[in-house]
């Protein structure tokens, strides 16, 4: 982001001027902590990621010092007949990771101008170029509006859910790029993510998409969205004052079952019970919910499944359900439930997101597995991850 990219040049600037006054590596770490400690008590967000902000600016420290070695080495070979050129300073930026206010001030100290009129030119170029080439292949992130990639883009949802879920809060979309083949997401994180957290997290995507679950799409102001803390969010400010937020949730309910039938309970709005039995207990929780599968819960609108049985024939699963419906049966269920020994099952919210979209409609139409590939560096504090949908 841009305050990023501002804040790590304030640090680079600061390990530069650092060496000159002689301050030994790894004491801004120490000044982070002492800044922490005057504010955290107005800036409770600071105390609670006090850890995180040490090993970030540690990190960047150190990652610097490495580029820092390297670029001097470089501008003194390229200053070595007493000029540097636009072009060098360029090259210096690109190549070496080297700002151009660090290259100024080295060649001041030399009295050698640089040319920062043909340093802008080349920057404009290389610009125009990047943006050209990422224009023509890409729009918003997405190859296309295929049905396969609309199926990639609703996983790059629950994969970041998922991310934040395993990772922390601290985790945001910092780029996406998709294709029919794969997805490319880049997210901010300071370090590399461990082969068993990725296989957590595709654990956790293919669970969510076995749900079932529905996508839902709901228009609010932006000012309403940012405020909503339920709401991820990345790059607010290209997004117009009317947002569009998109829902995750899945059903918590088995998928059908060869040879398998269900007796379920229903908890209604009235704080009654309704009890029945299906061979499609998703499909059937949805019609329940529409007002079209029972008169009693178009009456009394249902609330969650409180409880759920696997049954292996359909005859069985009627005998169940007479038993479960007799004032016995709905003592034991009710003293079951109180006691929270029932199998419960409700509406998890996945994935909560601003999004211009598109999305498919349910998670059942992704047949696919999601499958984590590589995961490495993407930039300073971003890493990026290439999943396919298999």
């Amino acid at each position: 982001s841009e305050q990023g990219y501002f804040v790590r040049r304030l640090l680079r600037r600061a390990v530069r001027y650092a060496d000159m006054l002689e301050i030994p590596a790894g004491e801004f770490a120490n000044l982070a902590e002492s800044v922490i400690s005057s504010y955290e008590a107005h800036y409770t967000n600071l105390g609670e990621r006090r850890e995180d902000i040490k090993a970030a600016i540690a990190g960047e420290e150190e990652q610097f010092r490495k580029t820092l070695e390297k670029g001097v080495r470089e501008f003194e070979k390229l200053a070595a007949d007493g000029t540097i050129s636009g072009q060098d300073a360029f090259i210096l930026f690109t190549t070496y990771g080297f700002p151009y206010e660090l290259t100024e001030e080295l060649a001041a100290e030399k009295n050698i101008e640089i040319d920062r009129a043909a340093f802008d030119e080349e920057m404009k170029k290389h610009q125009d170029a990047s943006r050209a080439g990422a224009e023509q292949k890409f729009k918003g992130g997405l190859a296309d509006n295929s049905e396969i990639v609309v199926q990639y883009h609703t996983a790059t949802h629950l994969m970041l859910a998922a991310l934040r879920h395993f990772l922390g809060d601290h985790v945001h979309q910092a780029g996406s790029n998709i294709t029919g083949d794969r997805m490319r997401f880049d997210f901010t994180h300071g370090e590399k993510v461990e082969r068993e957290t990725l296989d957590q997290i595709e654990v956790w995507v293919n669970n969510a998409i076995k749900t079932g679950g529905e996508v839902t799409m709901e228009t609010m102001a932006k000012t309403e969205a940012e405020a909503d803390p339920t709401v991820e969010g990345s790059f607010w400010d290209r997004y117009p004052d009317e947002v569009k937020v998109y829902t995750m949730t899945g059903y918590d309910l088995p998928a059908p079952r060869p040879d398998t039938y269900y007796v379920y309970a229903i908890l209604c709005d009235d704080d009654s019970i309704y009890i029945g039995q299906t061979e499609n207990l998703q499909k059937r929780w949805k019609k329940h919910q529409a007002g079209t599968a029972a008169e009693h819960t178009k009456k009394h609108k249902p609330v969650k499944v409180i409880h759920f049985e696997f049954i292996n024939s359909r005859e069985e699963a009627v005998t169940r359900e007479k038993e479960l419906k007799t004032t016995s049966g709905r003592r034991w269920l009710k003293n079951e439930y109180a006691a929270g020994r029932t199998r419960q099952a409700g509406g998890t919210v996945f994935s909560r997101e601003l999004c211009g979209g598109p999305h498919v409609e349910t998670l059942e139409t992704i047949p696919a597995t999601f499958k984590i590939k590589k995961e490495s560096s993407s930039s300073a504090g971003v890493r990026r991850i290439k999943a396919v949908l298999a």
